[in-house]
């Protein structure tokens, strides 16, 4: 029985589990070969060559980090249930991900030695804020200091240890409880 050909994104998210376990040393081709089974060949099929490996996993990371998570909140109509929504989904990790390690810690972190990977982390971390600020403002609650509380939250949680094997829902409470501090002004 031959093995399924690899695709782009299964070869980016090993990266981001490659990552999230060992750090940005892993991020080479013969590394995550050897580490999923396959060939260098097939990395090179994917992709130009390592940078190029890298600004896909930048890319792929924003897409589902900022943009997917926006369209998946547009059709509710009210900024309270997006906001509620966007804590539950925040805390979601995409099934192709180890749960128990942190991948975005892990971009983080990688960030800090990465110029590519620094002006990513800085676009996500803008547009989210904006966008929360925005839900905010809209849900009648002052967005400056509470979309970076909430935010700083959602960073945070992802380095803490799940209970029980059982994802946290505390950026829910948080959000709720914020919420529930201002009246709708709908």
């Amino acid at each position: 029985m031959s093995k399924p050909r690899l695709s782009q994104s299964d070869w980016i998210f090993a990266g981001f589990n490659a990552l999230a376990e060992l750090g940005p040393v892993a991020l080479k081709a013969e590394v995550l070969a050897r580490r999923i089974g396959s060939s260098k060949g097939s990395f090179y099929w994917h992709f130009t060559d390592v940078p190029s490996f890298h600004a896909a996993m930048m890319a792929l990371w924003e897409q589902r980090a900022v943009t997917d998570v926006i369209d998946a909140l547009a059709p509710l109509p009210d900024p309270r249930d997006r906001l509620r929504m966007l804590a539950r989904l925040a805390q979601e990790k995409p099934t192709e991900l180890d749960p128990n390690q942190p991948a975005e810690s892990a971009i983080r972190a990688w960030a800090r030695a990465a110029p590519l990977v620094r002006d990513t982390v800085d676009r996500v971390d803008f547009r989210r804020l904006e966008y929360l600020e925005t839900l905010l403002a809209e849900a009648g609650v002052p967005p400056k200091p509470y979309a970076r509380l909430i935010y700083a939250a959602l960073i945070g949680l992802d380095d803490l240890p799940s209970v029980q094997g059982q994802p946290s829902n505390a950026l829910v409470h948080l959000v709720d409880l914020i919420l529930t501090q201002f009246p709708d002004p709908a």
